[in-house]
């Protein structure tokens, strides 16, 4: 039985009355399956992917800070594009930034440098693997992470995060915390400095 709103129907009126509506994704409860009669309708899990690369600075800065650690980060993506934001919140905190093979590093670098100054490194796949921190925003093809620190933050990649107390108070229990965030966030209903990074 699923609710829309507040009424009861079945998995397949409720998929048809959400496409209906044009329902394109939802925040399902962790133990409810979603089945055929969703996925056939297009209406999947809100994605948060998104939201946990656009906190991949804090989380990473955060774990850094709770292990103590304060040595060169490297980064493996697939492009030059998707990270840039990253290194731009991690550069005031790190000292060496590497980037892996990626689409468009080079122009990446040369940005940097001319905007502000600083000098980014490239990095083979064994440098990737040794560096003291990872962040992963691609799988890691062709080399096996040793790092003290790896950061995934592709696919089905689920760190925890937290909102201030009061914000806390509004939402309903029962569902996802990440997924609710990313829809959340995804919406504007809260910022980038609302959500806090939980490290175990």
């Amino acid at each position: 039985m699923c609710y829309v709103g507040r009424e009861p129907f079945s998995r397949g009126a409720a998929a048809r009355r959400l496409r209906r509506r044009g329902v394109y994704d939802c925040i399902f409860q962790e133990s409810f399956r979603i089945g055929k009669a969703f996925a056939r309708r297009g209406i999947a899990p809100v994605a948060t992917e998104p939201l946990v690369r656009e906190m991949a600075a804090v989380l990473c800065l955060a774990e850094r800070e709770r292990r103590g650690l304060c040595g060169p980060v490297a980064i493996h993506a697939a492009s030059g594009d998707e990270v840039k934001r990253t290194v731009e919140e991690l550069l005031p905190r790190v000292r060496h930034i590497s980037l892996g093979t990626m689409r468009g590093r080079e122009r990446l670098c040369a940005d940097f440098l001319y905007e502000k100054g600083a000098v980014l490194s490239f990095a083979e796949r064994e440098e990737l693997a040794e560096a003291e921190t990872l962040l992963l925003f691609a799988p890691p093809g062709g080399f096996t992470p040793e790092n003290a620190l790896t950061v995934r933050l592709y696919g089905d990649a689920e760190p925890r995060f937290a909102l201030s107390e009061e914000l806390e108070k509004q939402l309903p229990p029962e569902l996802p915390r990440l997924g609710l965030m990313a829809a959340l966030y995804r919406a504007g209903a809260i910022q980038k400095g609302d959500i806090f990074p939980l490290c175990d």
